[in-house]
């Protein structure tokens, strides 16, 4: 048994010290505790609360990945003007950046979905095409958020087999390509534990 502490602070706090020490498909049973103490935040449509989500989605999604490829391995492609990107709270210690519109990442993966991990935080703009057809998937926008932390933007609904797509810097100041955590077919158990009263 092994645990992961991190003292106070921000949901993006606690996702950027999950997706740096965590190993992918390592437990079977994972018990998360006291993570989320402010129920307001869950609903509330201001910054702090998006970013709670969105922190949350990040937690789930590396817990029960059975594996993570980061941005050097032959799962991505990319064309256009990158450079090294944040080593801080990124998965593996490093990232890629663009900050040139049009730049784009070719990602591969076999299965019916995954997440591409990424920083939320600037309004950024990218768009998912499919690699081979070129048929626009979805459109995402990375913020804005007060400040920047580890989110996901998941990728589903492929069904089986090897799937590629295209994502597109199409507005913002910079895009981060980090890692890509691959949804565990038998993903562990993950129990939430709230300390304290519960407001409904």
């Amino acid at each position: 048994m092994s645990s992961i502490t991190q003292s106070r602070g921000r949901p993006g706090h606690i996702a950027a010290k999950v997706i740096t020490t965590w190993t992918p498909g390592s437990r079977g049973l994972v018990l998360l505790q006291s993570i989320f103490n402010n129920v307001q935040h869950w609903t509330s449509l201001s910054s702090a609360g998006r970013a709670t989500r969105e922190s949350h989605r990040t937690i789930y999604a590396t817990l029960s990945a059975g594996q993570a490829f980061t941005e050097t391995t032959a799962r991505f492609s990319y064309s256009g003007h990158w450079v090294e990107g944040p080593t801080v709270d990124i998965m593996g210690g490093s990232s890629r950046l663009t900050q040139t519109i049009g730049s784009f990442v070719d990602i591969a993966w076999t299965g019916d979905a995954c997440h591409l991990l990424t920083q939320f935080g600037a309004s950024v703009t990218v768009e998912v095409r499919n690699s081979t057809t070129n048929a626009l998937v979805q459109t995402v926008n990375t913020g804005t958020y007060s400040t920047s932390f580890p989110g996901v933007i998941k990728l589903s609904g492929y069904g089986a087999g090897a799937h590629s797509v295209r994502i597109t810097l199409t507005a913002g100041i910079g895009f981060v390509v980090d890692a890509l955590p691959n949804p565990n077919p038998n993903p562990p158990k993950i129990i939430h534990v709230k300390e304290g009263p519960v407001l409904v």
